[in-house]
């Protein structure tokens, strides 16, 4: 455990540069874009999964979609929140699971990877997308997104 913890913490130094009496100072490191919108990476957003830690105080939980960081924390804790039904999409990017109807794991794990997807599989992505938008709100994007822009979801 001291091996995956230790992992864990090296991670977390590497992205945020600073650690303040162990708790991490997302305010004063987050990458904004033009708009003012955080741009975080993949292992950035597992960070917030609704479970309170040192480096999530609050608890927060956010996901991503189409590349499209959303922070779900008040609509949707019943839902995301530890324990919850779709928790496995907390902290993560969802966009293949999402397009795909599936809470399978191995679908998880290939996050964003929809370079398989047909016309159907996009419109429900995008569709997915759509009520996203209208339901949470946007915080930010992925850095890795470029695919995402290219297919219009932006």
């Amino acid at each position: 455990l001291k091996a995956i913890y230790d992992e864990k913490l090296t991670n977390i130094l590497k992205f945020t540069g600073q650690v303040l009496t162990g708790v991490y100072v997302w305010q004063n490191k987050t990458k904004v874009d033009e708009n003012g919108m955080k741009l975080m990476n993949v292992e950035e957003l597992r960070v917030f999964d609704g479970r309170k830690s040192e480096i999530n105080p609050t608890g927060k939980i956010y996901l991503s979609l189409g590349g499209i960081v959303y922070d779900v924390t008040i609509k949707g804790k019943q839902f995301y929140g530890p324990g919850k039904a779709y928790h496995c999409f907390a902290g993560r990017a969802v966009s293949r699971s999402l397009g795909l109807g599936t809470l399978e794991e191995s679908d998880l794990e290939l996050a964003d990877s929809i370079e398989d997807f047909d016309n159907s599989q996009m419109k429900a992505l995008r569709g997915q997308v759509a009520f996203y938008d209208e339901k949470y709100e946007r915080i930010g994007f992925l850095e890795e997104r470029d695919l995402f822009v290219d297919l219009g979801i932006s």
